[in-house]
C-alpha cells in the first residue's frame, strides 16, 4: 500500500491543525504548553528579545523531539513497542502525570529562586521540556483530521513502518512548530505586561498551578473526561 501523502503534506497537516477547528482537541495540551513556556521564560534572566527567543527555541526544540518521536511511536500501531505502550497506557499516563506534577513544582521552586539560579533554570527547563514532550504525547488523546487519519491508516500496516514513522514524526513536528511559534509569541507578550504591572511571581505561580492540575488529570486518567468536556461545546 502506497501513501499519497508526502513529508511536506504531513508537516503542513500538523501545523495547520493548530490553527483550525481541530484546536478543540489540542486544547487538551496546548494551553499547558503555553503556560510552561511563559513560566519558563519568566523564571529565566531577562535579556534582549533575540536572546530570549533563542532560549525558548532551545526548550521548544527539546519539546518537539520528545513529543514527535513519542507521537510517532504511538501511531505506529503495527509495532510491538506501540502495542506494549497502548496496552499499559494507564501506567504510562500515571508516570507522565507524576512528571508533569514535578515539572509544576520545579517551576514554582525555580521561580522563587530565579535570581539566584538564572543559568541553571534555563538548562533545567530545557531538559524538562524534552521529558514534558514525551509526557504530553502520552497524555494526548487526539482527534483525527483527514491528513492524520490517512497517515495512521498507512502506518498501521507493518510493511509501512519506516515511512509511516517518518510521516507521523513529521506531522508531530509540524504540530509542535505551531506550538513553539505561538508559545514564544505569548511569552514575549506576557513579559511586556509583567514589566508594566509587576506580579511576575504571581504569573509563575499560576503557570505552575495549571501544570499541577494537568498532572493530576493525567495521573488520575481523567484526561478523557477533559477532552469530552471540550468537545461538548461543539458536539451536541
Amino acid at each position: 500500500m502506497e501513501s499519497n501523502i508526502n513529508l511536506f503534506t504531513a508537516f503542513w497537516g500538523g501545523f495547520s491543525s493548530f490553527f483550525s477547528i481541530w484546536q478543540v482537541c489540542l486544547l487538551q495540551i496546548s494551553p499547558f504548553f503555553m503556560v510552561f513556556m511563559i513560566g519558563f521564560h519568566l523564571t529565566c534572566e531577562r535579556d534582549i528579545i533575540r536572546k530570549s527567543a533563542a532560549r525558548m527555541l532551545v526548550a521548544g526544540f527539546a519539546y518537539l523531539i520528545g513529543f514527535s518521536l513519542t507521537f510517532a511511536i504511538f501511531g505506529s500501531s503495527s509495532t510491538y513497542l506501540s502495542s506494549y505502550i497502548l496496552y499499559n497506557i494507564k501506567v504510562f499516563r500515571l508516570i507522565s502525570g507524576i512528571f508533569i506534577i514535578l515539572a509544576g513544582l520545579l517551576m514554582a521552586g525555580v521561580g522563587v529562586f530565579r535570581y539566584a539560579l538564572p543559568l541553571a533554570s534555563s538548562r533545567i527547563f530545557s531538559f524538562t521540556a524534552l521529558i514534558l514532550g514525551v509526557s504530553f504525547a502520552i497524555a494526548y488523546s487526539p482527534c483525527f483530521p483527514p491528513v492524520l487519519s490517512n497517515i495512521l491508516n498507512f502506518a498501521s500496516i507493518k510493511e509501512n513502518y519506516v515511512r509511516g514513522f517518518a510521516l507521523l514524526s513529521t506531522y508531530g513536528t509540524g504540530l509542535c512548530t505551531a506550538f513553539i511559534i505561538t508559545g514564544i509569541a505569548f511569552s514575549l507578550v506576557v513579559e511586556r505586561i509583567v514589566e508594566k504591572v509587576g506580579r511576575a511571581n504571581t504569573v509563575i505561580a499560576g503557570c505552575a498551578l495549571l501544570l499541577l492540575i494537568l498532572g493530576f488529570m493525567v495521573s488520575a486518567n481523567m484526561i478523557v473526561y477533559y477532552k469530552a468536556f471540550l468537545l461538548g461545546f461543539f458536539v451536541k
